[in-house]
C-alpha cells in the first residue's frame, strides 16, 4: 500500500510538472506574428505627402499700345535714343508699333531697309499741324533723295494707324504697320536687327532739310 501511494503521487508530480512547463513555454514565445497587409485606405495614410507644387503667377500684361502720341511706360519692349531723337518700338507675330521723338516742332522720321544711305530707303515721316498728326509713307530713289508717297511710284500707302502730338518743343508720332506689306517700296522687317536712318527738321513739309540725323538698327523678337 505504501508503495502505491508513492506511485500515486510521483504520477501526481510529474503532471504537474508538465502543466506548469506548458504555461511557462507559452508565456515565454516571442516570436512576432505575421504583418497583416495595410488596406488601400491604410496605405494612402501611411503614403509620404507630396512637396506642394509652387504656382506660377502669369507676369503682369504690357500696357495696351495706342497711337496718341503718349509713350506710356510698358507701352514699348524696346527703345533707342540718339541725342535728340527717340525711337521705341515693339512687334508681334504680324506688325510692329513704333513711336518716333524728337526735340522739334517739325517733322521726324525713320526709314527701313537702308544702310547709312537713303538709296532704297522705305521711309516713314510723321509731324503734328493745328494739333492733327499726319504721316507719310515715301520711297527714296537715290543716295540723297529724293523721296516721294510711294503712291506716286507705284507703290501703296501702309500705315495702319497713327497719331500724335507735339508739346513743350517735342513732337511725337506713333504708327503701326505689317512687317511685311506686301508692297515693293517697303522694307521686310524680320526678326533680329534691322537697319534704320533717323532724322527730324524744323518745319511740317518732310521737304524740308533734316536739322538731325544719322543711323542705328533695332532688334525685332
Amino acid at each position: 500500500m505504501i508503495e502505491t501511494a508513492k506511485n500515486l503521487l510521483s504520477a501526481i508530480g510529474l503532471g504537474t510538472l508538465l502543466i506548469v512547463s506548458a504555461a511557462c513555454t507559452g508565456s515565454s514565445d516571442t516570436s512576432p506574428s505575421p504583418a497583416s497587409t495595410p488596406t488601400p485606405a491604410q496605405a494612402a495614410d501611411l503614403a509620404p505627402t507630396a512637396a506642394p507644387v509652387q504656382a506660377t503667377v502669369p507676369a503682369a500684361p504690357a500696357a495696351q499700345w495706342a497711337a496718341d502720341g503718349v509713350i506710356t511706360p510698358g507701352e514699348y519692349a524696346d527703345s533707342r535714343t540718339y541725342g535728340k531723337y527717340e525711337i521705341h518700338w515693339t512687334n508681334d507675330a504680324e506688325h510692329i508699333y513704333v513711336a518716333m521723338r524728337a526735340e522739334t516742332e517739325g517733322w521726324v522720321a525713320v526709314a527701313f531697309g537702308a544702310d547709312k544711305r537713303m538709296n532704297g530707303a522705305d521711309m516713314i515721316f510723321g509731324y503734328v499741324a493745328e494739333g492733327a498728326a499726319a504721316v507719310s509713307d515715301e520711297f527714296s530713289t537715290g543716295e540723297f533723295g529724293p523721296h516721294q508717297p510711294d503712291g506716286e511710284l507705284g507703290g501703296t500707302a501702309d500705315i495702319l494707324i497713327h497719331g500724335g502730338v507735339e508739346t513743350d518743343g517735342f513732337t511725337t508720332v506713333e504708327f503701326k504697320r505689317a512687317l511685311d506689306t506686301g508692297d515693293s517700296r517697303d522694307a521686310v522687317l524680320a526678326p533680329g536687327a534691322n537697319p534704320i536712318l533717323w532724322a527730324y527738321g524744323p518745319g511740317d513739309s518732310p521737304t524740308r532739310k533734316h536739322s538731325g540725323k544719322g543711323y542705328g538698327d533695332i532688334e525685332l523678337r
